[in-house]
């Protein structure tokens, strides 16, 4: 029997429209049911990423906010919240956090809700949750995002040079973990020197934060015992110099999407979640940097599936013309040509989605309605 469809709705942004995005940001809500999910006193983590300082293309704070509103005039009692990070940024810690929250717009006058990080001060406020997977038996998930009695996501649509795409499972997975799991998933892709690329112009030292670079012979080095396995340095190296050990991609999409189906677990029918494609830089948000887009927006999708969700997002990106972009590794970038695969040729992250339908998160079958 063929699997039913899940409803993804969609908010054009197609500049036929007299009033803004922003705007029209409620129509999706009401299409998406969101009163279905929330009761009156429900404690509502609205999960979003806020950005590295230095960053631009962070999704912007009206989003939080609208939805914000929307959580309290249904009697909910919403907070805004992320996870701490693996790397020693801006966002390492829950104070630091709150903080660069603060200096991207996500203050009070702006999102009218606090800010509380979900794995604590020093990321160690999490607990085991058993779940039905593939790989993993129990996964460790942020407190107050199991405590949380609906969670929304607003997932900002980006690139990513471990996953090759960024959306709302792994908004869900490295957005609701502990500092542990990132470690577990990121552990098993070590990426390795191409020293024929390699110009040994240190970069990828100087971002690296666990001191797993070295330079010798004018060529960089990684330092395998000292190496978590984080991929940041990926997206530095302006040579494409730094590679993946990519015999373990199936192993990083499995426990990624695996720690995405914890997140979810006992409220998987008071879960929403946002889309934006806008602004999608070929990296994620969590550089204190971003490169121009690689496609032009496309708006904003909503669904009860995270699955069908990303599913429709990557469709939609791969339908429309790429831009020009530093990034691309091919010149087929036109419509219904493969962008993630552009981006990143080494990543099959189709691998998410046949992991993802398996254990049972969700359905890549769905129907796109246009609000």
């Amino acid at each position: 029997m063929k699997e039913k469809k899940s409803k993804v709705y969609f908010l054009p942004a197609d500049g036929k429209n007299w009033y803004q995005l922003a705007e029209r940001f409620d129509l999706l809500k009401d299409s998406v049911r969101i009163e279905e999910c929330i009761c009156k006193g429900d404690m509502v983590a609205v999960k979003t990423h806020f950005g590295e300082p230095g960053n631009t293309a962070y999704l912007p704070p009206v989003y939080a906010g609208r939805t914000v509103r929307s959580v309290q005039q249904l009697g909910g009692l919403p907070f805004l919240t992320d996870t701490t990070t693996l790397y020693n940024g801006r966002r390492s810690n829950g104070v630091i956090h709150i903080f660069s929250a603060w200096e991207n717009g996500y203050v009070r006058d702006k999102v009218n809700a606090p800010i509380i990080i979900a794995d604590g001060i020093k990321g160690k406020s999490v607990s085991k949750v058993s779940i039905a997977g593939e790989v993993l038996s129990e996964v460790e998930i942020a407190n107050e995002i199991i405590q949380a009695d609906t969670l929304v996501t607003l997932a900002h649509f980006t690139g990513h040079e471990v996953a090759g795409f960024g959306a709302v499972i792994k908004t869900l997975s490295m957005g609701c973990c502990s500092q542990g799991a990132k470690f577990k998933m990121h552990s098993t892709v070590s990426p390795y020197i191409n020293t024929a690329l390699c110009i040994g112009c240190g970069q990828c030292l100087k971002w690296c934060n666990f001191d797993a670079i070295a330079i010798k012979d004018k060529k960089a080095l990684i330092l395998s015992d000292q190496c978590k396995g984080c991929g940041e340095c990926i997206g530095v190296c302006p040579e494409a110099a730094i590679q993946i050990n990519w015999k373990t991609s199936e192993d990083f999409h499995k426990l990624l999407v695996e720690h995405a189906l914890g997140a979810v677990s006992g409220k998987e029918h008071k879960c929403i979640h946002f889309s934006f494609l806008m602004q999608m830089s070929p990296a994620c948000d969590c550089y204190p940097f971003c490169d121009p887009p690689f496609v032009s927006d496309i708006g904003i999708l909503a669904s009860r599936d995270p699955v069908s969700i990303d599913k429709a997002a990557v469709d939609l990106v791969n339908e429309t013309s790429g831009l020009a972009c530093k990034h691309y590794h091919s010149n087929n970038i036109g419509p219904g040509e493969d962008k993630i695969q552009a981006l990143y040729p080494h990543i099959d992250y189709k691998q998410q989605f046949d992991h993802a339908e398996k254990i049972g998160l969700g359905t890549t079958e769905y129907e796109l309605i246009e609000v």
